[in-house]
């Protein structure tokens, strides 16, 4: 089952996505983020819609655990 659909626009630097959950389709500018930190946002508790380039918020990076280790 498909949970996510998302579009990549590299022209003009756009990544969208769209839940297959709800029918509202969020989209950030990526060159308005700063990836020099860590952010995220929580789409279910969030509710977005639209352009949400704005609402990360600082977070602490995801810790990746290695199956086996």
């Amino acid at each position: 089952m498909t949970i996510w659909r998302t579009l990549a626009d590299l022209t003009h630097r756009v990544y969208a996505c769209e839940s297959s959950c709800s029918p509202d389709i969020v989209w950030t500018r990526l060159d308005r983020v700063d990836f020099t930190r860590a952010a995220r946002l929580d789409p279910p508790a969030d509710h977005l819609v639209g352009d949400v380039t704005g609402r990360y918020e600082p977070r602490e990076p995801f810790a990746f655990v290695l199956a086996g280790a």
